[in-house]
């Protein structure tokens, strides 16, 4: 008489646990994954609209602050300016709207080494105001990273330039190439009413 078997060996109710906890196992990898993925992405998404608003509040605040220039033995020359300097990879300017100080500062933004860099100084503190400038060990955030290419174009009276000196820009354009950063484009929003030459007079008055 042949037997005949009903149901499973515990042999092979074992491999078939095996086999399920090894799917679950994948499964949940997979799972776990795709949510590191997404909360990678989310941050990476949130960084870049903080340094986009980052930025474009500092260039939209950008101050008209005049300085004057000084011969080699330290005397004024009565040649007043606005505080810019822009060149295709560095900008230097004064802001009422820093992202650290709560008061005036300098700022310079510089596309290095596929960053855009953003270092910044009190404008009263350690520097001499009548003369600004960045310190090597001032504040600095690296606002975007790996980036293809980054360069600055200054826009005056409807041309666009690659340098622009001791003048203040009606907007600022930052060409970024980069998978994720489009390029940004910021009007300067300033309420500056007063020329150099209302400026000049009131430093310099004409001697009667």
């Amino acid at each position: 008489m042949k037997f005949v078997r009903s149901g499973f060996t515990l042999v092979e109710m074992l491999v078939a646990m095996v086999l399920v906890s090894l799917l679950i196992g994948v499964a949940l990898f997979a799972f776990r994954s795709q949510l590191i993925m997404i909360k990678k992405a989310k941050t990476s998404g949130i960084d870049m609209v903080l340094s986009f608003n980052q930025l474009r509040s500092s260039l939209q605040s950008m101050k008209y602050y005049v300085v004057d220039d000084y011969d080699a033995f330290g005397n004024d020359m009565k040649k007043l300016h606005f505080y810019f300097n822009g060149t295709k990879k560095e900008i230097d300017y004064i802001t009422t709207n820093p992202l650290f100080s709560k008061n005036v500062a300098v700022v310079k933004l510089t596309c290095k080494d596929k960053e855009l860099i953003y270092q910044e100084e009190p404008l009263y503190g350690r520097i001499n105001f009548l003369k600004p400038q960045v310190l090597d060990d001032s504040k600095k955030l690296v606002l975007y990273k790996r980036l293809k290419s980054c360069d600055f174009f200054f826009f005056k009276n409807s041309k666009k330039l690659q340098t622009l000196k001791d003048e203040i820009p009606n907007s600022v354009y930052v060409d970024i190439k980069s998978n994720f950063i489009f390029p940004l484009h910021i009007n300067i929003k300033s309420d500056n009413n007063a020329t150099l030459g209302i400026i000049y007079n009131a430093m310099y008055p004409q001697q009667q």
